[in-house]
């Protein structure tokens, strides 16, 4: 029984972080101390949108981002963010996380 436990977390462990490749689906949450909602959507391997606002106003703005291990590294106008993601599959950097919608 054991050893059937452990072989679905390493079958979830690499489903989740993948065999290196990106990322898919879209990631939704809120950053800003609650008050900016954020959405990520994978587009492609190297390619996410990302959709930010609060107080009705928003903007999409697409970016590169490179995944390692259980970083991600944004990439935009010579800016980076790196998000980790966690146990449950999560985007977090400080108070943001993001979790998949779909």
């Amino acid at each position: 029984m054991k050893t059937l436990k452990r072989a679905s977390i390493v079958l979830a462990i690499v489903l989740l972080f993948g065999c290196g490749g990106g990322l898919s689906g879209t990631y939704k949450g809120t950053g800003a101390m609650g008050m900016v909602d954020i959405e990520i959507k994978f587009t492609s391997s190297s390619k996410a949108q990302i959709t930010g606002g609060g107080m009705g106003m928003s903007s999409t703005s697409e970016v590169e981002y490179e995944k390692s291990g259980n970083e991600v590294k944004f990439m935009a106008n010579g800016k980076n963010d790196i998000y980790t993601i966690d146990e449950n599959g999560c985007l977090t950097s400080g108070e943001t996380k993001l979790c998949k919608v779909d």
